[in-house]
C-alpha cells in the first residue's frame, strides 16, 4: 500500500503536469490571435451613452 507521502507527491506531480499542459494549450496561437480591431472610439453604454473610452 502507498504511504501518505507517496500519494501527496503523486498528486503534486499530477497537478503540476496538468498546469503545464493547460498553460501550453493557452499559449498556442489560435482563434484569439485573429481578433478584429475596429477603428474609432469605444462607446460605453451603447450609442446613446455620453462618455467615450
Amino acid at each position: 500500500m502507498y504511504s501518505a507521502g507517496e500519494i501527496l507527491l503523486f498528486l503534486i506531480g499530477a497537478s503540476f503536469g496538468l498546469f503545464i499542459l493547460i498553460s501550453l494549450l493557452v499559449m498556442l496561437p489560435g482563434r484569439s490571435a485573429q481578433r478584429r480591431v475596429e477603428a474609432g472610439p469605444v462607446w460605453l453604454g451603447g450609442p446613446s451613452g455620453a462618455s467615450a473610452a
